[in-house]
């Protein structure tokens, strides 16, 4: 069957979250340094900034325990509930911008990004985007829509929004049923082997590695049904698909 909808991981395959091997949590960690500072500058009561973190970095681990939808938000604003500080709506948008300016800081479109959306919406497909992310959807919209992004993905699931993650198959489900397509009218691409490829392949849908992360899962357990390096070769390769 002929592929009318292709869905889009995030980080790693349309923007690059800085240097490879980056760890996301550094730049938690940045932003909540930030967010210490900006409250102490306000006269808020503080622990030491060691205790504060740990507070914080405890809720994280409460949140992600529980499953379901949570995000960077929730993890701040509990943490601070539990230290007795409640911001008012202004300090609070104040937090929200130091926390995540570090990540804003360094995030940039991957090469051909923008030129291969436009080229597939002209080509009529239906386009996605499902990202495994604990940072909240309207952050990387906000990047998307900072790159040109955004209005070519009218379709965009995050997993702090919803009960799982990748690899889990339900997750691409839902990706499907908001894009109105089956699963064999669907590709997904992605840089990740087990959550990218093993997950699309375990709903159903035919699956692109693009890029050369480093992957975790073993190469001879997981097959792509391609191998791009560069997303600048997805619109060719479809176009063969479609014909053959």
């Amino acid at each position: 069957m002929s592929v009318r909808a292709v869905i889009f991981d995030l980080g790693g395959t349309l923007l690059a979250y800085g240097q490879p091997g980056e760890a996301m949590t550094a730049l938690a960690q940045q932003g909540l340094r930030r967010v210490y500072h900006l409250l102490r500058h306000d006269g808020q009561p503080l622990p030491p900034p060691e205790t504060f973190q740990r507070i914080i970095e405890d809720h994280y681990q409460r949140i992600a325990r529980r499953g379901g939808p949570g995000n960077m938000d929730d993890m701040l604003r509990a943490g601070l509930t539990a230290m007795g500080i409640t911001p008012d709506p202004g300090l609070w948008q104040m937090c929200i911008r130091a926390m995540y300016a570090p990540l804003h800081g360094i995030v940039r479109p991957i090469p051909a990004a923008r030129e291969t959306l436009v080229t597939l919406h002209r080509e009529g497909y239906r386009l996605g985007l499902l990202s495994n992310t604990f940072w909240p959807g309207y952050v990387h919209d906000e990047q998307l829509g900072r790159f040109g992004l955004m209005d070519l993905l009218p379709v965009r699931i995050y997993s702090s929004e919803t009960p799982w993650h990748k690899p889990d198959p339900r997750i691409f489900q839902m990706a499907m049923e908001r894009l109105n397509v089956r699963s064999a009218e669907a590709v997904y691409v992605g840089d990740r082997l087990l959550e990218d490829i093993g997950g699309a392949h375990a709903a159903g849908m035919r699956a692109i590695l693009v890029g050369n992360t480093p992957q975790d899962a073993p190469q001879e357990e997981i097959h792509p049904d391609a191998r791009l390096s560069s997303l600048a070769e997805l619109p060719t390769l479809l176009a063969q698909w479609r014909e053959g």
